[in-house]
């Protein structure tokens, strides 16, 4: 599957329009959130997933994204009704808040090289080994290969 410059950059902004989102508008004040506000950003999330993949049928038609989608909604109907929370008591300081964008950043270099890259070096260096005469356990130049 060929992912064009387009997609890539499509994908990026959305996915940086929602890290935003999250940041400054969901997590701009410290409190414990409510079940509503809970739901609506559960479904916001997962419904965002589904519009990217055209629909409900092409997302839960593979069974990681299926069960992706099951474990967030346990793991959030769980956290809903609990009362305990991470929070030392303290206000949070929200100015080093900066550090997050080094890191969205090293999060997409491997992903960058892992998927973009490396396929097009592959794609090169198959095109080299089929140059290549191969041998052979006998040592012989085998069949098919270019002498």
């Amino acid at each position: 599957m060929q992912v064009t410059q387009l997609e890539w950059i499509i994908t990026l902004g959305v996915t940086l329009a929602v890290l935003l989102f999250d940041v400054v508008v969901i997590g701009r004040r410290p409190h414990e959130p409510s079940k509503r506000e809970t739901g609506t950003a559960l479904t916001i999330y997962i419904g965002l997933a589904v519009w990217g993949w055209g629909g409900w049928s092409a997302f839960m038609a593979h069974p990681a994204r299926a069960g992706a989608v099951v474990a967030m909604v346990a793991i959030t109907v769980a956290a809903m009704f609990t009362s305990g929370n991470m929070s030392s008591g303290r206000r949070e300081d929200t100015e080093n808040r900066w550090i997050l964008l080094p890191f969205l950043v090293l999060g997409f270099v491997p992903n960058l090289a892992l998927n973009v890259i490396n396929p097009a070096v592959d794609k090169t260096l198959f095109h080299v080994q089929q140059a290549i005469p191969t041998l052979n356990p006998a040592g012989t130049v085998a069949e098919g290969s270019s002498k």
